[in-house]
């Protein structure tokens, strides 16, 4: 379906995608403050741990997403998809790598043309970018609620929350 693109719906779009680089800062100055074994575990053993989550936008960001967006572009996309182990990282490490990750992505989505923005529904850029905040949110309500319930010090009462 064609559709006129809508420049303030795709900047607020494109804003909100650049929203997590906000998070990642925001982060930055407590992530020491995270108790090691919290950021590495696995509740039931399956769920990521706390550094895959973060690994996993990482990695989504810089072959997937990138991938789809040069695709619309013409230009040859990104090959396959990094084998991290995202837990014998360092924090840091992955915030920066998610970091770069998500200024590329956003820099490539804010470059797409205004006819890449000209059509709506399923394969759209407004589907892509709307899949894209939602999968983004889901991670991090998890990651906040893991966070919101985990015992964060090594003292007998744990922080204010």
């Amino acid at each position: 379906m064609s559709a006129p693109a809508h420049p303030d719906l795709r900047s607020a779009l494109l804003d909100q995608v650049a929203y997590l680089l906000e998070e990642v800062e925001a982060l930055r100055p407590i992530v020491d403050r995270i108790p090691e074994p919290l950021q590495v575990a696995r509740p039931l053993g399956k769920e990521p741990s706390i550094r895959e989550y973060y690994g996993l936008i990482a990695d989504r960001d810089a072959h997937e997403r990138l991938a789809w967006v040069q695709q619309q572009t013409g230009t040859a996309p990104s090959v396959g998809t990094a084998d991290t182990d995202w837990n014998a990282l360092p924090m840091r490490t992955i915030l920066d790598r998610l970091a770069e990750a998500r200024t590329q992505l956003t820099q490539a989505l804010r470059s797409l043309p205004d006819a890449a923005w000209a059509t709506t529904g399923a394969g759209s850029a407004y589907a892509f970018v709307h899949t894209l905040l939602q999968e983004d949110t889901d991670v991090l309500r998890t990651l906040g609620y893991r966070m919101h319930e985990s015992h964060m010090t090594s003292r007998n009462e744990d922080l204010p929350k």
